[in-house]
């Protein structure tokens, strides 16, 4: 199993989980992005716009919503970080995020992207983390197909070639971090693969025209009904261990209580044990974290062998998480 899936084990439920919305209380969603979330231009019309089209989906379906978008042209991660605070000054219940065609674009006589796909990444991860830390739902939404007759970027390549690479990075970030992805970019390239050619769906090539702005609403609508409606009632977008990791504010003790699997080292070929790797994971995930893993697995024990050590061997740690995994040696 890959190090991020006992990662999710552990935190998905809370790191993804949504934000404080009463039943009653109107929601107000953030569109955050670039032209493409913009949206206008000559040939669209604000009104046409995929967040103009979601808030007037979103309130025919019964749910009081005011969509605000703050797309601006040109925008990347980076850019989209330094005014963060500007967005959460909103109070925002839920914020889109699509970023990836300008990151990922090589400008004539230049030789590389203008953001790399590792910077690319660390910013989604800060703007995910900074979001689920003031109690904001993050929607990561990839960037949706160029058309396949799209002008090449500055070194002659077909700029899809680019930019699929940093769809890869925000569909991992979602994964890593728990959060909701809508996937324009597979939707789009679906399409195409079925015949559809998205020079119709775009003014440019690039960006959508009114029947590319139904699509991304087709596409973004569901996951946003289904945040909006699991947010009802919730305490919290992130709730208080999550929050420690993310942010650092106090230390993590995580006890791994179990049995040989847990506790020995054998099966690693005198390598690093899970335990250890978890630790590792959580602090790569988590930059800012403050996080201790305890071994505390003993070859041949049973449940019952655990309960008769369980307060020598995890609470007098003062545990914050403890995860228990036995069965093997009870069945013998």
């Amino acid at each position: 199993m890959h190090r991020r899936h006992v990662l999710l084990t552990l935190l998905i439920s809370c790191i993804g989980a949504t934000t404080t919305i009463a039943a009653d209380q109107a929601v107000t969603i953030v569109t955050l992005g670039d032209s493409i979330t913009k949206g206008v231009r000559t040939g669209v019309t604000a009104d046409e716009t995929f967040a103009s089209l979601t808030e007037t989906s979103l309130t025919e379906k019964g749910v009081e919503c005011q969509v605000v978008n703050v797309g601006i042209g040109g925008e990347r991660t980076d850019q989209a970080l330094n005014r963060l605070d500007e967005i959460i000054e909103l109070k925002p219940r839920v914020v889109t995020v699509m970023y990836g065609t300008n990151d990922s674009y090589v400008d004539p006589g230049k030789v590389s992207s203008r953001i790399t796909v590792e910077e690319y990444t660390s910013n989604l991860q800060e703007i995910v983390t900074q979001l689920l830390l003031a109690d904001i739902q993050p929607v990561l939404m990839t960037e949706p197909r160029w058309a396949a007759d799209a002008s090449p970027n500055g070194l002659g390549e077909h700029p899809n070639l680019r930019l699929a690479h940093y769809v890869d990075a925000c569909r991992n970030v979602a994964d890593q971090l728990g959060v909701p992805l809508v996937d324009h970019f597979a939707h789009w390239t679906s399409a195409e693969s079925r015949g559809q050619t998205l020079r119709d769906w775009t003014t440019d090539g690039c960006h959508p025209n009114p029947a590319g702005h139904r699509e991304l609403t087709q596409v973004m609508l569901p996951d946003l009904e289904q945040v909006v409606s699991h947010s009802a009632g919730q305490e919290s977008a992130v709730s208080e261990l999550p929050k420690r990791l993310l942010s650092g504010s106090e230390p993590v003790r995580v006890v791994c209580f179990g049995d040989s699997v847990t506790g020995l080292y054998y099966h690693t070929g005198g390598r690093r044990a899970y335990t250890d790797l978890l630790g590792i994971a959580l602090r790569r995930l988590c930059p800012r974290a403050d996080v201790t893993t305890i071994n505390a697995g003993i070859s041949g024990h049973t449940t019952r062998d655990a309960l008769a050590r369980i307060d020598k061997d995890v609470l007098a740690h003062d545990p914050s998480l403890v995860t228990v995994m036995f069965g093997l040696n009870d069945m013998t």
